[in-house]
């Protein structure tokens, strides 16, 4: 019978050999007090290199000898009588090493995390220790878990049964762990910090075997790669027949493929970061991209002609991307939103202001005007001053400082992931002009072979992160909006209460605690007003017009089309009837026109036209909609009174009154045809 060869020795934490050589690599690490990070590639080459001493194991235990009676026996250890005390010591030391790490992560949570508040910032605190909580919450339930599928043997099911939270929870983990580590570096020179640390370490004294924090935060790192060869070992062990055999075989495929999915973030996050953090400019860099820029050019000008293959279009890549654009467009529209509702406040501050001014001028220069009266115009007038420059001062301390600044910095938030799609957008490019030489059989220099690779990378890392970014943007969003309606609140409680102390002192507290009466009344009056207002010809210009009259040698009125002025004149006026009808109606009428010189008209219309005999009528011959202050907005037929007074020729437009409702302004000379 041969000897089964002892297995791989292991530590009581199950970190193998790897435990001692991270030691000593940390080390050395702090004597040079080394600004460089852990890489996860180290730790998958140790992998390798056990994984094949464990297969060279078992290749030797499964040499084929002949027996006693000449045939070849198989002697692989899954049906020798000791492969089942050896799996279920393999099985065993999972299950304590797993307990013994859960116990390590719960050390570093209660000792370093919970009192990491006391002397670092939540960012720092976020930064170090990245997902913790959740790998704490997770380890509570697996190791219940594994426990349980461990006396029924069946450790293949628990870890398949578990692998989707392996994978989500551990690959963040890795992924931020060499920045944690570069991070703890950083703040290791603070001396609060090196008290907080000192601190902490001699709490865990004796209760692991780890000896600080960067020994504990490695520990994840260091579980999540030693599971594949722990599974992997206990398959070896386990007969074909097995009940846990599929599952152990499907649970090592998958392990593996988490830890190569780690891997291949930690690659793709430092292209990304390379992208995001090389600025410098040598005259090399410079010259080399002048000719990328130009292969560039003519690949898109090639895909643009159909010279060269379609570019790559990404669907769910576009649609991130279009989302992206969006929420900058949301940030900035909301930022012009904050602007104009500021600029429209202090408009109606300088209003009420005006307002203000303007009643306390008029019934100071009216006579008969009690003192009282006039003290209340002047309160008012000085809580109006109030509102349009303190209260309008503070109101744009408050938006500047609340949103303003975060609006800006929210837009920053923009700046690298931009930087990054701008990237991905050129190394798309040679991913496209690969694609194109290989079609005709071409192999591409390596250079653009690893510009085409990190198209992929960078394009499989937006499309990972970037709902990641939307969600965080998102909650973002919502702080802001939260402070600007909380300087909103603080704006209107302040006016409020400007507008309450003047009601309170001059209508007593019961009109000041509802203002509805009082804008009832104001209403009410407000209509009775307007009404009146209407009736004064003098203010609106379509109430009024001029005609226009005839220096004929007679002096008299030819008929026109009926104007305003048909108050006072019939619409045809003769020399034999201008003076007739009853002694009222010769009281209302003013002189007849055969009395009148035309310097004695009076233009009711001050800022119009004088008439002049020059003036004519034409038709409008198109529709003319143009909306502007000055501009006469006609349609198609409409019949125009022309002033050709001298203040109102131009050689392209005419100056025009409707006859029919009066509007005047300027139309296109070339939209018009004399009558």
């Amino acid at each position: 019978m041969l000897n089964i060869p002892v297995m791989i020795s292991r530590t009581t934490t199950g970190n193998s050999s790897m435990m001692s050589s991270t030691s000593t690599s940390s080390q050395n690490s702090s004597s040079t007090n080394s600004k460089r990070g852990w890489h996860i590639s180290s730790w998958f080459s140790n992998q390798q290199q056990q994984q094949q001493q464990l297969e060279h194991e078992n290749l030797k235990n499964s040499i084929r000898r002949p027996d006693s009676g000449g045939e070849m026996t198989s002697l692989s250890p899954q049906v020798t009588g000791g492969s089942t005390t050896k799996r279920y010591k393999v099985i065993q030391e999972l299950l304590e090493t797993e307990k013994t790490y859960q116990k390590d992560m719960l050390l570093l949570k209660e000792i370093y995390y919970d009192q990491a508040t006391t002397c670092l910032t939540k960012p720092n605190v976020r930064h170090l220790f990245s997902n913790l909580t959740e790998i704490v919450d997770f380890e509570r339930t697996f190791v219940t878990l594994l426990d349980h599928s461990c006396e029924k043997d069946s450790v293949g099911s628990a870890f398949r049964e578990s692998m989707k939270l392996i994978d989500s929870i551990y690959s963040e983990y890795c992924k931020r762990q060499e920045d944690a580590v570069l991070k703890l570096q950083e703040l290791e020179t603070q001396a609060e910090v090196q008290v907080f640390l000192a601190k902490c370490k001699e709490q865990i004294q004796g209760k692991t075997t780890s000896w600080d924090l960067g020994s504990l935060l490695i520990k994840p790192v260091q579980r999540v790669l030693k599971y594949p060869l722990l599974l992997r070992e206990i398959l070896s062990l386990t007969s074909p027949t097995h009940d846990d055999h599929d599952d152990l075989s499907a649970a090592v495929k998958e392990i593996q493929e988490v830890a190569d999915n780690i891997n291949e973030i930690k690659r793709r996050k430092d292209i990304v970061e390379k992208i995001v953090g090389d600025k410098k400019k040598t005259e090399i860099n410079v010259v080399h991209g002048i000719n990328k820029r130009f292969t560039r050019r003519a690949q898109k000008f090639k895909q643009a002609t159909g010279l060269a293959i379609e570019p790559t279009h990404d669907l769910l890549f576009e649609a991130l991307n279009m989302k992206f654009e969006e929420q900058q467009e949301y940030i900035r529209q909301l930022a012009r939103d904050v602007q104009g509702w500021v600029r429209h406040v202090k408009i109606g501050f300088d209003h009420l202001q005006q307002l203000a001014c303007s009643m306390e001028s008029l019934y100071g220069s009216w006579g008969g005007v009690r003192v009282k009266s006039l003290n209340n115009i002047s309160e008012f007038n000085t809580m109006a001053s109030y509102l349009s420059c303190n209260l309008s001062r503070e109101l744009d301390n408050d938006v500047r400082g609340f949103v303003y600044s975060r609006i800006d910095d929210f837009l920053k938030v923009f700046e690298n992931p931009t930087q990054v799609i701008h990237k991905r957008a050129l190394k798309m490019i040679d991913y496209d002009r690969v694609r194109d030489m290989k079609s005709k059989g071409d192999i591409p220099d390596k250079s653009l072979q690893e510009s085409a690779d990190a198209y992929v990378s960078i394009n499989a890392q937006l499309v990972e992160e970037l709902p990641k970014f939307f969600e965080l943007t998102s909650k973002y969003f919502d702080i802001l909006t939260g402070g600007l309606a909380l300087v909103q609140l603080k704006f209107f409680g302040l006016m409020q209460r400007e507008w309450i102390k003047l009601v309170e002192q001059h209508l007593g507290m019961q009109a000041a605690s509802s203002f509805e009466s009082i804008i009832t009344n104001h209403m009410n009056q407000m209509d009775k007003v307007e009404e009146r207002a209407n009736n004064i010809s003098i203010i609106h210009k379509s109430k009024y017009t001029a005609n226009s009259i005839s220096n004929s040698s007679t002096c008299s009125l030819q008929p026109t089309r009926q104007t305003s002025l048909d108050t006072y004149y019939s619409r045809s006026i003769t020399d034999s009837d201008a003076m007739t009808n009853s002694s009222f109606v010769s009281n209302l009428l003013p002189p007849s026109p055969q009395a009148l010189n035309q310097e004695d008209l009076i233009n009711l219309e001050q800022d119009g036209p004088v008439l002049t005999s020059k003036d004519f009528e034409c038709v409008v011959l198109y529709d003319f909609e143009i909306h502007e202050e000055d501009r006469l907005d006609v349609k198609r037929g409409t019949v125009l009174r022309i002033s050709q007074s001298d203040d109102y020729i131009d050689p392209n437009w005419w100056y025009g009154t409707t006859v029919d409702d009066y509007r005047s302004g300027w139309v296109p000379k070339n939209y018009c045809k004399r009558l």
